[in-house]
């Protein structure tokens, strides 16, 4: 069931644009760097990227946030800090070896089938393990019922647990970017902890497709709003699995 107060966040803006814009759904070409320190409000030190639906007009699944300085000082060093490019924020993704992939993923999505974005690079590290391998595959996935995924490229990746590392992707025309890590042993953070966590910042995107809504066949604001709801609400639902860090 839809959560009334998330709607409330969700629809409205969506529905405002909507009409603003005529119905067509405007991107910016350009790349733009996703820090996630406008995460950051009201005191907030930790939470789900996407916790209130897109973030700069992405779906995060399964990849939460979280002030890496504050978390420092609650649990000692571990790789978020050391992941930092920007100020203190880094989104990061969950642990998820326990649930079955790929059902259950940590990805970078768009709200609809048609909507493209170029994946270009990226910094990564490791939370707990050294030695850790993260395949990161860019695809084009059929939201409808999540079923058919066409992968269009995957690279493998070791990130450093002490540093961050720039990984250049280049992936271009995908819906989804998703990972999955694996292997490792612990680098020795909060008394030698493993997990398979690990951090994103300075994330580089570009938009390389945008839908248009035409008046002319009948697709109204409405539509366009039941539309994305119909994508995001389940990817929602199985993105609130209890965040560890």
């Amino acid at each position: 069931m839809l959560n009334a107060s998330w709607l409330a966040q969700v629809v409205g803006p969506l529905l405002l644009a909507a009409i603003v814009c005529g119905q067509d759904v405007k991107a910016i070409a350009e790349p733009m760097t996703l820090t996630f320190e406008d995460l950051a409000q009201d005191g907030a030190t930790s939470g789900y990227v996407s916790n209130s639906g897109l973030y700069h007009g992405l779906i995060f699944g399964n990849i939460s946030w979280v002030d890496a300085k504050w978390f420092e000082q609650q649990v000692g060093p571990t790789g978020y800090t050391a992941g930092i490019v920007s100020p203190s924020i880094v989104a990061y993704a969950q642990d998820l070896s326990t649930y079955p992939f790929p059902l259950y993923r940590s990805s970078i999505t768009t709200m609809d089938l048609n909507t493209r974005f170029d994946f270009t690079s990226a910094y990564i590290t490791a939370a707990y393990n050294d030695g850790m391998a993260v395949d990161v595959i860019g695809a084009v996935t059929d939201f409808i019922g999540d079923d058919k995924i066409t992968e269009l490229y995957r690279t493998t990746v070791y990130p450093s647990a002490t540093e961050p590392t720039q990984y250049i992707f280049g992936f271009l025309g995908v819906n989804e970017v998703y990972f999955r890590a694996y292997g490792g042993t612990s680098h020795g953070y909060r008394n030698g902890r493993t997990g398979l966590q690990f951090a994103l910042d300075n994330v580089v995107i570009s938009w390389s497709a945008v839908p248009e809504i035409d008046p002319a066949t009948g697709s109204s604001a409405i539509s366009f709003v039941a539309g994305v709801l119909a994508i995001i609400e389940p990817r929602r639902r199985r993105a609130a699995l209890s965040a560890s860090a």
